[in-house]
């Protein structure tokens, strides 16, 4: 079965969405503290795909986490696994990953272009000065 284009709606606020799992909607978020809990359980941007099912359990947890207060690990697991039966890991896991890993490409971006780096140092260059 396949996710119906309704059934993980964006809000306004890009880093919401919602999922539909068991009938109940739920609206999950991934932030940079999201992040900092993925790690803070044993997850890793580098293992992710290697870990398939932990992952999506690992991140329906966080993604969760800031719109439902008391949920638990033990919960979101539930959640995950009902999603799974319903829909399949492999129509599941993708869209987790890719809004997960959003948060690295938006952070931080408030619309204007500031460079973090703003100039390189040419070491050899200092090296031949002092040498003079």
């Amino acid at each position: 079965m396949s996710i119906k284009s309704n059934t993980w709606k964006e809000t306004k606020k890009v880093e919401e969405f919602r999922i539909l799992v068991d009938n109940k909607e739920y609206v999950m978020e991934y932030t940079r503290d999201s992040v900092l809990q993925f790690e803070a359980i044993g997850g890793s941007i580098s293992g992710m795909q290697d870990k398939i099912f932990t992952s999506i359990n690992d991140l329906t947890y966080v993604g969760l986490l800031k719109h439902h207060l008391g949920i638990n690990y033990n919960l979101a697991k539930k959640i995950s696994d009902a999603a799974i039966e319903e829909y399949g890991a492999s129509e599941i896991y993708p869209i987790l990953a890719e809004k997960f890993t959003e948060v690295f490409m938006k952070e931080g971006a408030s619309g204007k272009k500031k460079s973090f780096l703003i100039s390189e140092i040419n070491s050899q260059k200092k090296t031949s000065n002092s040498e003079k």
